[in-house]
């Protein structure tokens, strides 16, 4: 009998065939680490965006509330929009605001939105006590 060294055809194509489902696998998976990356950055930038306008609001004199709606863009942040909302919760003496800011985008790769909301509450005299 003869012997040969070396490989055979059918070793050499299942070899190349686990290699390239190993490679398309890596691929994937590098791809999906980028998405998830990405959403990530977005919803970091969304939480800095909300706890800046809240910070902002808390610094407006009581006075200059007013209440309504107003509409902002974040422009780091593909599709996305925020709302800044400011109702009187007391409506006969109006010492009580409530502040919501909220932003809503569209997920990095999805069709899918996802959105977040921060509420505080502003008063006319402040945190402090009033002596009766």
């Amino acid at each position: 009998m003869k012997s040969k060294d070396g490989f055979t055809t059918v070793e050499l194509l299942v070899a190349v065939i686990v290699i390239g489902v190993g490679i398309l696998s890596m691929a994937q998976l590098m791809n999906y680490a980028g998405i998830v990356s990405r959403r990530v950055k977005d919803r970091d930038i969304a939480y800095e965006t909300l706890n800046k306008n809240i910070e902002l609001l808390r610094d407006v004199p009581f006075v200059d509330l007013v209440a309504g709606d107003t509409i902002f863009y974040v422009s780091e942040i593909r599709n996305c929009t925020g709302l800044i909302t400011v109702v009187n919760e007391d409506a006969p003496t109006n010492h009580l605001k409530k502040i919501t800011v909220s932003i809503h985008w569209r997920r990095y790769g999805s069709n899918t939105t996802q959105g977040e909301t921060i509420v505080t509450y502003r008063t006319r005299d402040g945190l402090g006590l009033r002596s009766l």
